[in-house]
C-alpha cells in the first residue's frame, strides 16, 4: 500500500519459502503475480519521470523492442493478431543471444503510462520515445494489412537515435499460412540486422506455437485483455486457446499467469488472516 514493492516482494516470498500454511502460500504466490503488474507500472512511471536523463544515453544497437502491430482490414476479428504476432516476433528475436529483446509487458506498461501523461503523439513517435527510455537501439514498429484472404506484415526497423527506418522486412501470405508469414518476417529481420543464426537457433525459430489458427486468435485476444489489466477475461481466453489446442504451451503459461494475477488482486489482510486462523 505504501508502494514499497521491493519490501512487499521480499515479505511475500519469505512466507512462500518458510510458511507452513499451504492456503496462505497459495494466496501469496498469487499476490506475487499481481505484484508483478504493479512493479511494471511503477517502473514505467519512474521511466517517464526520468525521460530526459534516460533518453540522453544512446541505446545499444543490439537491444531491440517490438511494438504491437497496427491492423488494417475489413475483418476486425483479426485485429488482436497485432498483439499475437508482436509476441511471436519478440519470442523469435530472443532466440539469438546476439540480441537483447525488451519484454512485451515492459514495453506495454511504458506505452500505457505515456498515454496517461500526454496524448496526441503518433504510435511511431510514442514508440521511439519509449525505445529511448528503455535504452533500445532498434525498434520494430510495423503493421498488418488484410486484403481478402491475404495477410501482409510490414516490420520496419527503426533506429531509435534518429527515428530513421533502416529496413522494412515484409511478407504476404494467405491467412492459413500466418505462422509461415511470421517466421519469414523474423528471418528477414535477422538478415537485415546482419545476424547469422546457428542451425539450432533457426530450428527453434521454426517451431510453430500451435497448429490451430482459432487457438492463436483466442490467445491474441487474451494478450489484449491482459494488457488492459482484465485478467479474468484474459485467463478465460487463454483457457479457450488451450481447449482448442491442449499442446499450446504459451497459452498454458499465460493462463496460469493471468489466473494468478486475478486471484492475487483479491488477496487482502482479512483473507490472509482467515487463511491463518486455527493454524
Amino acid at each position: 500500500a505504501q508502494n514499497d514493492l521491493a519490501a512487499a516482494r521480499k515479505a511475500y516470498s519469505s512466507y512462500v519459502e518458510y510458511g507452513r500454511t499451504a492456503r496462505v502460500r497459495h494466496q501469496l504466490e498469487d499476490r506475487l503475480a499481481a505484484l508483478n503488474q504493479k512493479e511494471l507500472a511503477l517502473a514505467a512511471k519512474q521511466e517517464v519521470a526520468n525521460e530526459s536523463r534516460l533518453a540522453s544515453v544512446p541505446g545499444s544497437p543490439t537491444t531491440i523492442a517490438v511494438l504491437p502491430l497496427q491492423f488494417s482490414g475489413s475483418d476486425t476479428t483479426l485485429r488482436p493478431l497485432g498483439r499475437g504476432l508482436a509476441e511471436l516476433l519478440t519470442t523469435d528475436l530472443a532466440r539469438s543471444p546476439k540480441l537483447t529483446v525488451v519484454e512485451r509487458e515492459r514495453m506495454q506498461a511504458l506505452l500505457d503510462e505515456m498515454k496517461l501523461q500526454q496524448s496526441g503523439a503518433t504510435d511511431e513517435t510514442s514508440g521511439v520515445r519509449a525505445g529511448r527510455m528503455l535504452q533500445a537501439g532498434r525498434l520494430i514498429a510495423g503493421g498488418i494489412t488484410q486484403t481478402g484472404n491475404d495477410i501482409r506484415v510490414d516490420a520496419p526497423i527503426v533506429n531509435v537515435s534518429d527515428a530513421q527506418v533502416v529496413a522494412t522486412p515484409s511478407d504476404t501470405r494467405t491467412l492459413d499460412q500466418l505462422f509461415t508469414l511470421e517466421k519469414n518476417v523474423a528471418f528477414n529481420i535477422f538478415s537485415s540486422l546482419n545476424i547469422t543464426l546457428t542451425t539450432a537457433e533457426r530450428d527453434a525459430i521454426e517451431l510453430r506455437p500451435t497448429k490451430s489458427l482459432a487457438a492463436f486468435l483466442a490467445y491474441s485476444r487474451g494478450l489484449t485483455f491482459q494488457d488492459e489489466g482484465r485478467f479474468d477475461d484474459a485467463s478465460r481466453l487463454f483457457d479457450q486457446a488451450l481447449r482448442l489446442d491442449p499442446g499450446f504451451s504459451a497459452a498454458a503459461q499465460r493462463q496460469q499467469q493471468t489466473q494468478a494475477a486475478a486471484q492475487g488482486q483479491q488477496v487482502t489482510t482479512a483473507s490472509v488472516e482467515t487463511g491463518l486462523r486455527g493454524t
